[in-house]
């Protein structure tokens, strides 16, 4: 049998912010921290016309101004289990099958500090 790709899905987070509740947010919490010009980059990303929204793999934005690299690393597992098999089983609604069809899996992630990729084993 030909390899085939049977279905695909996507899941996002979600907790949303806004492009303006983001630039407040650093804006509020980093600039003592960021030098004048990290700020000014990171507010004109944050502030592109073309993004209105982001969906960031937290519960909320607090738990960036006191996360530890552990605290991190606990919060990007448990996102990128749930969002993956959340995603899973789309996929193989979506295909009409089950686990035991499948013969393969691909999965593309965002490796940023907010968007987790899949844990590695």
């Amino acid at each position: 049998m030909k390899p085939f790709i049977a279905s695909s899905a996507v899941e996002i987070p979600p907790f949303k912010i806004t492009r303006d509740e983001a630039q407040a947010f650093v804006k509020k919490n980093y600039s003592t921290i960021l030098s004048p010009a990290s700020l000014k980059v990171l507010l004109k990303v944050l502030g592109h016309p073309s993004i209105r929204e982001r969906h960031l793999a937290m519960d909320n934005l607090e738990v960036l101004l006191d996360e530890d690299p552990d605290k991190r690393v606990e919060r990007f597992t448990h996102w990128a289990v749930r969002l993956s098999a959340e995603a899973v089983q789309k996929a193989l609604g979506k295909a009409g099958l089950n686990v035991e069809d499948v013969s393969a899996l691909v999965v593309n992630t965002c490796t940023v500090t907010s968007a987790p990729g899949s844990p590695r084993t």
